[in-house]
């Protein structure tokens, strides 16, 4: 990531798209959407298109990061 980052640097921005981003929770041990949630924080040169047919499972997984990373913060939602 850190590398794609970079060559976004040089030619101004990396998109990196998935198509049926509900199949990214098979990952088996690889947590998809901690490696998603740093690169969004930490390498603004990339940008995430994410895409899928099961409704809402996108938005709860988002949902459920944001959640954590928020009380790893000390923040709320109201």
């Amino acid at each position: 990531m850190e590398a794609l980052n970079e060559y976004g640097e040089e030619k101004r921005r990396v998109v990196i798209a998935f198509d049926e981003a509900q199949y990214l929770r098979f990952g088996g041990a690889t947590k998809y959407d901690g490696i998603i949630a740093y690169a969004v924080d930490n390498l603004k040169n990339l940008t995430f298109i994410l895409t899928g047919s099961e409704v809402g499972l996108l938005f709860d997984s988002s949902s459920s990061t944001i959640q954590r990373r928020r009380s790893s913060a000390g923040t709320t939602t109201t």
